[in-house]
């Protein structure tokens, strides 16, 4: 979605990332729900915390490995 691209994309986000945390910030991977009236289910806040990566790397800290 064009919408969607422009606010992860957007100056002020990633600015604002980049002076908060001092390092530079790239969007990897966005999920969207098309959440309809006839294919609805709740999802309660959460936050995912799982990382795109080229390869498997063990390290500890970042762990268990999944395929998305």
């Amino acid at each position: 979605m064009p919408v969607i691209y422009d606010f992860a994309y957007s100056s002020k986000i990633i600015d604002n990332l980049t002076t908060f945390f001092n390092v530079n910030f790239k969007l990897v991977r966005a999920i969207y729900f098309d959440k309809t009236s006839e294919a609805n289910w709740s999802v309660a806040w959460h936050q995912d915390k799982t990382i795109a990566v080229k390869e498997k790397v063990n390290i500890p800290g970042f762990e268990p490995w999944s395929i998305k």
